[in-house]
């Protein structure tokens, strides 16, 4: 079933065939999911900073 998966992407020049092929390789599938974002117009994300917050406790008596 692999096989005819493989044989139907390249009859179709799916783009996802060569990450596919590299599926092995973390360094190959960041670069396709790189290329993909760029085609897509997406920005990659950018995590957010957690602020710490310094909450005191106050006792009033």
């Amino acid at each position: 079933m692999r096989k005819e998966l493989l044989n139907w992407m390249k009859r179709t020049n799916d783009p996802v065939l060569e990450a596919l092929e590299n599926r092995s390789s973390p360094e190959a599938l960041k670069i396709f999911m790189a290329e993909q974002d760029a085609k897509s117009g997406r920005k990659k994300r950018k995590k957010k900073k957690t602020k710490k917050k310094n909450v005191a406790k106050q006792t009033s008596y």
